[in-house]
């Protein structure tokens, strides 16, 4: 049975945004959706059988499922299979536990006002995105949606791109689409060397940078993924990455969360958050290790 990709609704329109861009990942990938709403309420006091519970709470539960059929079924229009789950606590706790149910990947949107999208913000939706088992697609309020056929894959020095680029070209293979590998090379007296400060005096500077960046899509080519790359200069690794994908006009930008422990961690789990934030695109934030 195809893995299913979650996402969570909070029947607001900002919420339900991000729909388009779930369903066509789903497409791309042959996967059906799982949508789940996240009741504050209890609204299985009791039981499910009913007995011990409230009238209002029949008639909450009630509201939620109508709700959440209709929701299902403006997705499902969108060309997906569609199942439906409500569940109840906090929204990112519930999300990161459905997140490890044997799903491919999950879909949040942000910059919404109230209920779950308030909670996604900030902290709270790095929590969610740096604890999931699972990739998460992060679609900004603003985004629009474009083809999947254009992914930029920004790369760092270190072995944690190594590590997450066995899963990027499955996805990319998986989505039919072209990659550019991307480097952003920013001076070690900046802060960051790319998305970690890796010191380039030891690389030679720019020669040997961009063998590195060449290798990412040699990688990629012989696994059957079409690909360009690219190095810029700047001061902001972030900024770079979000310029560079509009420059491109990329239909999606696919990073490594973070790293497994120490600097490497708060450097690019730094990098990868913000860019979260400064995207007008969707984010595909990878597992790091």
């Amino acid at each position: 049975m195809t893995r299913p990709i979650l996402m969570c609704t909070d029947f607001s329109d900002v919420s339900e945004r991000a729909f388009p861009f779930a369903a066509a990942l789903g497409q791309r990938l042959g996967c059906p959706i799982r949508l789940i709403h996240v009741s504050d309420i209890d609204v299985f006091h009791g039981g499910v059988s009913g007995e011990g519970r409230r009238p209002w709470e029949d008639d909450l539960l009630r509201y939620i499922e109508e709700r959440l059929a209709t929701s299902a079924a403006r997705l499902a229009a969108l060309g997906v299979s569609v199942e439906t789950r409500v569940k109840t606590g906090i929204a990112a706790h519930v999300l990161i536990q459905e997140a490890k149910d044997d799903v491919r990947l999950a879909v949040i949107a942000t910059r919404g006002h109230g209920g779950l999208l308030r909670a996604l913000l900030g902290s709270v939706a790095m929590k969610f995105v740096q604890e999931s088992p699972v990739p998460v697609l992060v679609v900004p309020h603003e985004a629009e949606l474009r083809p999947y056929d254009k992914v930029l894959m920004p790369v760092d020095l270190s072995e944690l791109t190594t590590g997450v680029l066995a899963e990027s070209l499955e996805l990319l293979r998986a989505l039919g689409a072209t990659a550019e590998f991307f480097h952003a090379h920013v001076p070690v007296n900046s802060g960051t060397a790319g998305l970690l400060p890796v010191p380039t005096e030891s690389l030679e500077l720019d020669g040997q940078v961009e063998e590195r960046v060449k290798e990412f899509a040699a990688h990629a080519t012989l696994a059957g993924v079409s690909s360009t790359w690219a190095i810029a200069h700047g001061h902001s690794a972030s900024r770079a990455i979000v310029e560079r994908a509009a420059q491109i006009d990329a239909g999606l930008i696919m990073m490594p969360g973070h790293g497994r422990r120490g600097l490497e961690r708060l450097i690019l789990g730094s990098v990868a958050e913000k860019v979260v934030k400064k995207s007008d695109r969707p984010v595909l934030v990878l597992k790091a290790g």
